[in-house]
């Protein structure tokens, strides 16, 4: 439990600068969610991300849309001064390294899984919840900020099938990491499956200087056009349960992702089809959106009364 307390206090500290869908997927994600909040949910996201101090310490990711990368900023971004600082920094990577997935095996054969990681996604959207109640309970508000943060990313991460599953066949009888040892060919040069699928699969490409990496920001026009087109891909959600979420990922990963299930899928070192890509940014809009409802499920729960 004071593990727990201590993470949430290191972030207030975290002032300095320094990926999961990339930063403009989780940006969608939290626009979809934002547009689903109830208003005094959104009075109170609103409050969180703007007047504490997350939004003195980091104004690069502020409005709340915006705050969606910042996990994976901290996690891949910092550069961070010597001393307490580093080891401040180094703790918060520790800690947090594996809440962004739950890479359930999918075996092609006869091959040994490596052992579930217990700190994954679906744990720490649980505990990012109770941990939340608390917070808001105790009116510590600057740190409900960063647990807020962290919710707004780790669903995001979970609705990305590649950051449920870790695919074991002849070519990686170790695991390929979620597709991040898969590698291939698209009209951009070598890449890996798992940053396809980080990137939309291209669909944000032309955007205005467009950047996979945490700290892009995209047009607030670009981003709540899309996530208005994206939010009608799917209807009404009312299950709250991370595990679920999970599962249909994973489930994504098995029919549509790996060219076992699909003939569409590239190959390892193969090139990825147009008729793949078509397919598979349909699938990855439709996960946004869930992402998006859910999340805001969750919010309107959390969120029932002005703080």
């Amino acid at each position: 439990m004071k593990k727990r307390y201590l993470l949430i206090t290191l972030l207030l500290i975290a002032t300095n600068s320094a990926f999961a869908w990339d930063a403009t997927g989780h940006i969608i994600v939290a626009q979809i969610a934002y547009n689903n909040l109830t208003p005094t949910a959104k009075a109170d996201v609103n409050y969180l991300i703007g007047n504490t101090n997350f939004a003195s310490n980091f104004p690069q990711f502020t409005p709340y849309v915006y705050s969606a990368p910042w996990p994976d900023y901290l996690k891949y971004s910092i550069n961070p001064p010597a001393g307490k600082t580093m080891e401040i920094f180094n703790f918060l990577k520790t800690e947090t390294e594996h809440w962004h997935y739950d890479n359930q095996a999918y075996v092609i054969g006869n091959y040994q899984p490596q052992p579930l990681t217990p700190n994954n996604s679906v744990w720490a959207i649980n505990y990012l919840v109770s941990d939340l109640k608390r917070l808001i309970k105790s009116k510590n508000y600057s740190q409900a900020a960063y647990a807020l943060v962290f919710m707004t990313h780790i669903v995001g991460d979970l609705h990305q099938p590649l950051h449920n599953s870790d695919m074991y066949d002849s070519f990686f009888p170790n695991g390929d990491l979620g597709g991040n040892y898969y590698t291939i060919q698209t009209i951009y040069g070598n890449s890996e499956l798992h940053s396809l699928w980080d990137e939309s699969l291209g669909r944000f490409n032309d955007w205005p200087n467009y950047s996979p990496d945490a700290g892009y920001r995209p047009p607030l026009a670009n981003v709540q056009a899309t996530a208005q087109q994206f939010q009608n891909l799917c209807g009404s959600v009312t299950d709250q349960n991370p595990a679920d979420w999970h599962h249909e990922s994973y489930l994504l990963v098995v029919d549509y992702v790996y060219p076992f299930n699909n003939p569409l899928a590239p190959l390892v070192n193969g090139t990825v089809s147009s008729q793949y890509i078509m397919q598979n940014r349909q699938i990855a809009a439709a996960q946004m959106c869930l992402a998006g409802k859910r999340l805001a499920s969750v919010l309107n729960s959390l969120f029932k009364n002005p703080i």
